[in-house]
């Protein structure tokens, strides 16, 4: 009778698997020698070299023993029913029986395998990054279009405020500079303070 498998819970390896699995692994090997597939590797200890399981290797075969193992009970199942030798009917319980619980064995180390594999592909798979959002450049206010209208009214405006900017100045002049400004610019210093000032800012320089 077969050992039952064996599944350590602590720090389990796929290798460890194997090896505390040992009449699971050699039937894997068996089966792999038959069908061409290659269930060990060699590797060096200490200068020596010996024979190790191979863990896809053996994962490969047990998948084709469960499938070609089914199939052999079920034939079996088959044979059974439709045999009428009492002799015979108990040569092909026992060998269901046997090979049932030999499938059963290799189930659950291949179980184990599988679980393992996803566990490894869970741990290397890539961390997904959000991508970055893409910095959003603020748009440069659009230039309003200036009409004629508003480009006299702002050239009026200037003239008013270097009128009236210019009227503060000679107002602060005394009446004599007043005139004296005025003849200057070839304007008649006749009349009041006020008059002469509003003679020369209408006239201009």
């Amino acid at each position: 009778m077969n050992p039952a498998p064996r599944l350590s819970m602590v720090r389990t390896t796929a290798a460890n698997i194997l090896r505390e699995n040992e009449a699971v692994t050699k039937a894997a090997e068996a089966f792999g020698i038959q069908n061409n597939i290659a269930t060990t590797q060699t590797i060096s200890v200490h200068g020596w070299e010996r024979q190790i399981p191979e863990v896809n290797g053996v994962y490969t075969a047990l998948l084709g023993m469960q499938k070609e193992g089914h199939q052999k009970v079920a034939a079996l199942i088959g044979e059974l029913e439709s045999t009428v030798d009492g002799r015979r009917k108990g040569e092909l319980r026992r060998e269901i029986n046997t090979k049932s619980k030999t499938l059963e064995q290799a189930r659950v180390v291949l179980n184990a395998l599988i679980d393992k594999r996803a566990e490894s592909t869970k741990a290397i798979a890539p961390t997904l990054k959000a991508p970055a959002e893409k910095a959003v450049e603020p748009k440069a206010p659009a230039k309003k279009k200036v009409t004629p209208a508003q480009v006299k009214k702002a050239a009026s405006m200037r003239t008013t405020t270097r009128k009236y900017g210019r009227r503060d100045a000679f107002e602060r002049m005394s009446f004599k500079e007043v005139q004296q400004a005025a003849k200057k610019r070839n304007f008649s210093a006749q009349g009041s303070k006020e008059t002469i000032i509003n003679r020369i800012l209408e006239k201009g320089d």
